[in-house]
């Protein structure tokens, strides 16, 4: 099974990260686009804990790249390629966090209750079930169920989109296994302490109509960072390069933004 994708001419010096986690070959679409301008990299995360994640991370850019790199991490991935540049902070010249997950529980809480609100009333008793089911004890094997709450997940933090993410690249058991504990990492406090360990410069790109508040990474970081900038982008969820309205504009930011 493929650890990464390359793409374009070498050298190598962007590094895209997908979310999930689990979702592996979802940032494919990015990837692709900005290929045409340099050699790109798409790492395929599969590992089940944060640290194989890091070192999965950490492989394949001693593999392919020149260095220092341009780590651009969606969702999951922004947090991913935070913890990598600040374990390995030599390696990465600038993070660029798209659709980031908040950094500080308290931005957190509502998130859920902004999906809700998105969902008909057969949605949102859908949603609720299938809530139920995933936070058992015992979680169930089966990805349908997962699949399914994706979709609606999806649903919910769209503005306008052009197409729906391949079921197929979300893989439920590596989820189950690594996001319980980035969500410690981020209520311990943990996660936005690394700020300490980053030295290079961040860039945070963020929907309006993400749920996931662009307030819980702009706040956080505008004060924990000395190099640091957001660029919030209109009628856009958490899939940028899949919005009607915004994925032009998202990828304009994104190109200058990877511009060394």
């Amino acid at each position: 099974m493929k650890s990464s994708r390359v793409y374009g001419k070498e050298p190598i010096t962007l590094v895209f990260l997908h979310g999930g986690p689990g979702a592996a070959g979802s940032m494919a679409p990015v990837a692709e686009k900005l290929s045409s301008r340099r050699g790109v990299l798409e790492v395929l995360n599969r590992g089940k804990s944060i640290d194989e994640q890091v070192y999965e991370v950490y492989e394949e850019i001693l593999r392919y790249c020149d260095l220092p790199v341009i780590i651009a991490g969606h969702s999951w991935g922004a947090w991913l390629g935070w913890i990598f540049a600040a374990k390995f902070p030599t390696l990465v010249g600038k993070l660029i966090l798209i659709s980031s997950g908040p950094f500080t529980a308290k931005y957190a809480t509502g998130m859920m209750a902004t999906r809700l609100n998105r969902l008909d009333e057969d949605e949102k008793v859908e949603f609720r079930n299938k809530m139920q089911q995933l936070s058992g004890v015992n979680p169930p094997e089966d990805e349908d169920v997962f699949n399914a709450f994706g979709k609606l997940l999806f649903k919910s933090d769209q503005y306008n989109a052009v197409a729906i993410p391949d079921d197929e690249l979300f893989g439920f058991d590596v989820y189950r296994h690594v996001w319980p504990k980035a969500e410690e990492l981020r209520k311990s406090g943990k996660l936005l302490e690394m700020s300490h360990q980053i030295n290079a410069p961040v860039v945070a790109l963020h929907g309006n109509y993400d749920p996931h508040p662009f307030q819980g990474v702009f706040e956080p970081l505008r004060n924990a960072l000395p190099d640091f900038k957001m660029h919030i982008i209109d009628k856009c969820g958490h899939y940028p390069w899949l919005e009607m309205e915004a994925k032009d504009h998202f990828y304009d930011k994104l190109v200058a933004e990877t511009e060394l």
